[in-house]
Formats: structure tokens, C-alpha cells, sequence
């Protein structure tokens, strides 16, 4: 199950230091067409290696379905 290599792959990964399920599945109200809504948190100092790699991270689940880019605020101009 992609939650239970989720889980698996936050703990091996030092940086991460929270992570959490979110949508439907952590509202008990999933079917059997729910998406998972994966959440996780990293520290400061291991925010841009992160996100740099985590593409790789993803891999580690499998191959997503859908990926939406997260749109880093501190680089963002306006």
C-alpha cells in the first residue's frame, strides 16, 4: 500500500521531521476511488535540498497519478 512506503520512507528520511494524511482518507470518509493526500514537513536547513529532490522522494511511493508543483513563496516576486 503507497500509505504504508510513505510512512516507511519519511522515517528513513532524516529530514523529515512531521508528516501527516489528509483528504478523505483522514476524515474516514474515503471510497474506493479516493486519491491519498500525503503531507510532510521538513526543517528549514533541509528545505531546499528537499524539495530539490523530491521528485526522487515521490519515486520512492511509486508513480504518482498527479503531481501538482508546489510554488515555493520565498522565491516567488509580487
Amino acid at each position: 500500500m503507497t500509505l504504508e512506503r510513505f510512512v516507511a520512507a519519511c522515517r528513513e528520511d532524516t529530514r523529515v521531521v512531521a508528516a501527516f494524511l489528509g483528504g478523505s482518507h483522514a476524515a474516514g470518509t474515503a471510497d474506493e476511488y479516493s486519491d491519498l493526500d500525503l503531507y510532510l514537513i521538513v526543517g528549514d536547513k533541509n528545505y531546499d535540498t528537499f524539495f530539490a529532490e523530491r521528485r526522487a522522494f515521490l519515486g520512492r511511493l511509486g508513480d504518482p497519478v498527479f503531481f501538482e508543483e508546489h510554488v515555493d513563496a520565498r522565491t516567488t516576486e509580487g
